[in-house]
């Protein structure tokens, strides 16, 4: 593995280590006591290790991950994005606490199961993906990376009544990891190409559809 980005990535996987293990101790937690136990409680949560996700990405990428940011101009903006995330949701589980109403969308199956589906590809699937691909030293974990943690909050948010809020953070989820599946998978960066994000083409059509249409 002698690319630059696959050399960042080891890397920054170096420097953050355990919080792999930490972030996938807490988004399979909360994901479980969301959808065994829903509920206000573990909806706050779910919605909690979300907004530990994207604040952790904001704050640790300029500072851990120089070389994709330098390389990528387009990854500062992501970073950015990334923290204002954060913010919003943490804003939302502040209204959250005191005036809103929980409302999983059992009714329908079909998305309850799409969203769980979601939420293991972002904590399992997609991380064995780029072990498989590249070794555990260059794959993407849920959390410390956006790529997994793109289809995670998708899996939560599309399976939740959504607040005008948390309707706005998806959209911007779900429009990331388009941009992110197409860019990284299909057109690489500098001819490095990241198989496993192309699912993100399709996971943030889903996110969009669930927003407009279900």
């Amino acid at each position: 593995m002698n690319s630059t980005l696959y050399v960042d990535m080891c890397e920054y996987n170096k420097k953050v280590f355990p919080a792999q293990i930490i972030m996938v101790f807490i988004g399979t937690a909360s994901s479980l006591f969301l959808f065994l136990n829903p509920g206000k409680i573990s909806l706050l949560y779910s919605l909690f290790s979300i907004v530990l996700f994207y604040l952790w990405v904001g704050i640790t990428y300029p500072f851990l991950f120089k070389g994709l940011l330098k390389r990528s101009k387009v990854m500062i903006i992501v970073v950015f994005i990334n923290l204002i995330l954060g913010i919003l949701l943490a804003a939302d589980i502040f209204f959250l606490r005191g005036n809103g109403v929980f409302v999983l969308k059992q009714v329908d199956t079909l998305k309850i199961s799409i969203s769980v589906g979601l939420v293991i590809w972002g904590i399992l699937i997609h991380p064995i993906e780029g072990v498989i691909l590249r070794g555990h030293k260059y794959a993407a974990y849920l959390g410390v990376y956006t790529c997994p943690t793109a289809p995670y909050a998708i899996g939560i948010l599309s399976a939740v009544h959504s607040n005008s809020l948390e309707s706005i953070v998806l959209i911007v989820i779900s429009c990331i990891a388009i941009a992110t599946g197409i860019t990284a998978g299909l057109f690489g960066m500098k001819k490095e190409k990241i198989y496993e994000d192309i699912v993100l083409i399709p996971v943030g059509l889903y996110g969009l559809l669930s927003v407009f249409i279900m």
